[in-house]
């Protein structure tokens, strides 16, 4: 994980990695995320659309967006994820499914 500070902003970013059918359930959170696919594919739902990442894609999500990330692949999934901090850095469970239609 690195912290870099900017402008009054602070930034962090750390690689992560999830099995095959991982799954990072609904949620959101007062902080943008920002998401570049190193390996693998991925279902991500965001508020509600869906869409299929894979190797070399990025995705910006807002802060308060509800969002899900599902393995969908046959290797671990392998992205790096870039977040500032918000005063409330809490993160709020959402009971809500990811939506089948991909675009």
């Amino acid at each position: 994980m690195a912290y870099h500070g900017q402008a009054g902003k602070i930034l962090c970013h750390e690689k992560i990695y999830y099995k095959t059918n991982g799954i990072i359930q609904m949620h959101y959170h007062d902080y943008y995320e920002s998401l570049y696919i190193i390996r693998g594919k991925c279902i991500a739902c965001v508020n509600n659309d869906s869409m299929e990442l894979k190797s070399g894609d990025f995705i910006f999500i807002d802060s308060r967006f509800k969002h899900e990330l599902i393995n969908n692949g046959s290797e671990d999934l392998e992205f790096i994820c870039v977040i500032n901090y918000t005063k409330n850095m809490d993160i709020i469970p959402v009971n809500d499914e990811c939506r089948d239609n991909v675009i």
